[in-house]
């Protein structure tokens, strides 16, 4: 996972600059890479919290992703209420 992180954030970094690229996807759940490149338009996938964990332990995931969704959503009803719609 640490490779996919790495890439990702040198994607970003080389989007924040000067780029011939018309369109790029970045999929991501990061809340702060919605802000990491001036202009972006972000598009969210309309996903709540129940069916995020119900997904995880379908997929048999460690139990922490339960506390680690529930974490993701907390900060995303606190951007929400600051209107950080992105």
């Amino acid at each position: 996972m640490a490779f996919a992180n790495e890439a990702r954030d040198a994607l970003i970094r080389r989007l924040a600059r000067s780029h011939p690229a018309r369109h790029v996807w970045i999929v991501t759940t990061r809340h702060a890479d919605a802000d990491a490149v001036p202009g972006a338009r972000v598009m969210r996938l309309d996903v709540d919290a129940d069916e995020c964990k119900r997904r995880a332990s379908a997929a048999d995931r460690p139990a922490k992703w339960q506390e680690l969704i529930e974490e993701w959503f907390i900060v995303d009803r606190t951007r929400a209420a600051r209107g950080d719609s992105r």
